[in-house]
């Protein structure tokens, strides 16, 4: 969030949860990018185009394996999805209670 989009919310005395603009279990590109930076870094070192060619070449063939993205499917279909919609279905109830408990100290009866 923006440094000007916080400060509004807190002006207007907003209630918002600050949510990750992405989470690392749903994201494998950004994981696959760590890896692969730490791969050259720590053991291509490549001083030159083709050294980080062949690296790159490397790294893909020999660590990017069709076992580990079809465990990192079912981690995501069967874990990560999971846990973020019950987070989801958590924050949606904490928000409706709160709306309810707003309303009842206003004396407000939706009912």
């Amino acid at each position: 969030m923006s440094r000007q989009a916080h400060t509004f919310f807190e002006e207007q005395n907003t209630n918002w949860w600050h949510t990750p603009p992405e989470s690392p279990d749903l994201n494998p590109i950004k994981d696959s990018w760590h890896k692969l930076k730490f791969f050259l870094e720590s053991k291509v070192k490549p001083s030159n185009k083709q050294e980080l060619v062949d690296g790159l070449k490397e790294f893909w063939e020999r660590r990017i394996m069709p076992e580990k993205c079809t465990k990192y499917i079912v981690h995501i279909l069967c874990k990560a999805i999971p846990a973020v919609v019950e987070a989801v279905v958590i924050a949606i109830q904490t928000l409706i209670f709160s709306m309810f408990r707003l309303l009842e100290e206003a004396n407000i009866y939706w009912y």
